[in-house]
């Protein structure tokens, strides 16, 4: 009897094995099958280089251009590019290091000679330059690109010194430009009661300033430069001064984003304070990141993540005065993440890697509708959660990039990252 009850408990071992869409314990979560299929090789001012199509809409996730914009912009290229770099660092694969370079040809020939960037490309292939959100100007777009460059040439400085020469005089230029934008530095503004600094991108955009921190950290560690050293600690300082310091406030620690908006999507400030501080060898930026990890994270969770709110001063001190919930999307899933795991790597306490794959959770189904966002057969990652009974099936460029670049950062932590995949695994079995 013993004997045919192991028969049968073997069995059912091999038939739940057969299971195709379980995910075994060594496999990576991260499918590039979908960013491939929305990578295109074109040319571009007489020279090789892709784009990455914006958007792809249920069911079919055909190509969709952006409506009176184009078919490709920095916006997701310099991101797609910062994820294959990654990739082609870690896998060695030779296809991930030429989409890599193809979409850097793209970041490079859309840089202006103002030393700025286009942002988008039209259905003919050519540069658009007269739209509002492709002009040349210090805005996301550029800051993307500074990234996805400074990534590049790290990248690139162990394998084709010129390559790598030839970036940093790019970067230069951009450099210079943000030199220029961070002058009026230390001078602030009221606005609602609070102070707000005036030398941040679009006077006190706390998020943009952090992408260029994210840039510019990590490549002012590999070349010893005190004009770097200079915006880091300028734009740090502004973004500290946008942080709520009020401990009875439920959103205490929180960076805003801009004015006195918070919104999940680019808030990437405590984990370019983190970089700011490993650089400058400054403690005060990096106690500031980790007490919006600690207690404004915590915020979110109970409130199962938030799209944006708007705060104010009262009698009662600052107070939420407006609260959106949806939609969230991968992008405001992503920056926590990366701050989470970075808070990790510096302190080695446990409950910050925790919290990082608490939140990469919410692409397995650990989020308020409890469906999977993001399909590791086919990696797609759906557009977002519009509702609390409702999810954006489309596929576009952001939310996948995104994802994948939450997933790819897991990787890293093998412990997070088998929590992460027995996760997709249950869903699955459901």
């Amino acid at each position: 009897m013993k004997y045919l009850a192991w028969i049968l408990s073997l069995s059912l071992i091999m038939l739940s094995c057969d299971k195709t869409d379980i995910i075994s314990e060594d496999h990576s979560l991260v499918n590039t099958k979908h960013l491939d299929h929305l990578f295109e090789e074109i040319m571009l001012n007489g020279e090789t280089a892709a784009t990455i199509h914006i958007y792809a809409e249920y069911p079919d996730y055909n190509w969709t251009d952006a409506s009176g914009e184009g078919i490709g912009c920095i916006d997701d290229v310099a991101r797609a590019a910062l994820f294959y770099f990654r990739e082609a660092a870690k896998t060695n694969d030779p296809e991930h290091e030429k989409k890599a370079g193809l979409l850097l040809k793209f970041i490079t020939s859309l840089q202006a000679e103002n030393g700025y960037f286009y942002n988008f490309i039209d259905t003919n292939y050519q540069i658009e330059k007269e739209t509002k959100n492709s002009t040349p100007k210090g805005d996301w777009w550029a800051w993307r690109a500074l990234w996805a460059m400074c990534e590049a040439e790290n990248y690139y400085s162990r394998k084709d010194p010129q390559k790598a020469f030839d970036l940093q005089i790019m970067i230069a230029k951009v450099i210079e430009n943000i030199l220029i934008e961070i002058d009026p530095y230390p001078q602030t503004e009221e606005i609602d009661g609070f102070p707000f600094p005036t030398w941040l991108p679009v006077r006190n955009a706390a998020d943009q300033a952090s992408v260029i921190i994210l840039a510019l950290a990590p490549y002012g560690k590999r070349h010893a430069d005190e004009r770097i050293n200079k915006i880091i600690r300028y734009l740090s300082d502004g973004i500290i001064l946008m942080q709520i310091k009020d401990e009875l406030s439920p959103v205490y620690g929180a960076f805003l984003s801009w004015k006195n908006r918070w919104h999940a999507y680019g808030n990437s400030q405590a984990d370019a304070l983190l970089y700011a501080s490993e650089l400058l060898d400054e403690v005060k930026y990096s106690e500031a990141a980790l007490l919006e990890i600690d207690h404004f994270y915590s915020f979110l969770f109970e409130e199962n993540y938030l799209n944006s709110l708007v705060i104010q001063r009262s009698e009662e001190g600052t107070v939420i005065a407006e609260k959106k919930q949806f939609e969230q999307i991968s992008y405001g899933l992503r920056p926590m993440v990366f701050s989470c795991l970075h808070a990790y790597d510096l302190t080695g306490k446990k409950e910050y890697l925790l919290k990082a794959t608490r939140i990469a959770g919410w692409l397995s189904g650990k989020n308020i509708i409890g469906n999977k966002i993001y399909d590791s057969e086919n990696g797609r990652c759906f557009d977002g959660i519009d509702s609390e009974n409702k999810i954006n099936m489309n596929s576009g460029a952001e939310s996948t990039i995104e994802a994948l670049l939450i997933l790819q950062i897991m990787e890293k932590y093998e412990e997070a990252n088998r929590t992460l995949l027995d996760q997709f695994n249950k869903r699955d079995d459901n």
